[in-house]
């Protein structure tokens, strides 16, 4: 069984990802967190394949959680979900180890995708390449 953990301060944000795991991807055991004070900890405990951490986090810095994640953990794919999803952006999020930026903004039909993906080339090939599945979903309106 896979295991992830999700980060997510928004509690509406927070619950609608909840659902998308419970109805999507039962199979995936999911712990949720609403910051990320202990997820080192928690993650030491709970050993999970996956991480989705939002980019901003009230009093805490992601990309540094990211890297420290990354550098004690290198086999954990790190999701970055963030309402901004600019070069920029992709670039802090990639150099400071974050495996895919997603955006906030995405349907619930590209959430379903991409993580679909994700875990699939995870089960089947080990962690996947950025070919193998799109660092950034947006929707366009």
């Amino acid at each position: 069984m896979t295991r992830a953990i999700l980060v997510e301060d928004n509690s509406l944000m927070r619950q609608t990802l909840e659902n998308i795991f419970r109805f999507h991807f039962s199979s995936v055991e999911l712990m949720s967190l609403r910051d990320g004070r202990q997820l080192i900890e928690r993650i030491k405990s709970f050993s999970p394949e996956l991480i989705l951490l939002p980019l901003k986090l009230p009093g805490e810095n992601s990309l540094e959680i990211t890297r420290k994640i990354k550098t004690l953990f290198p086999d954990i794919l790190v999701i970055i979900l963030s309402s901004y999803d600019s070069p920029e952006y992709q670039e802090a999020v990639s150099q400071h180890g974050g495996d895919y930026l997603i955006s906030k903004e995405a349907s619930l039909t590209e959430y379903v995708s991409l993580i679909k993906c994700i875990l699939s080339a995870c089960q089947h090939h080990g962690t996947p390449s950025r070919e193998q599945a799109p660092v950034s979903v947006k929707v366009e309106r």
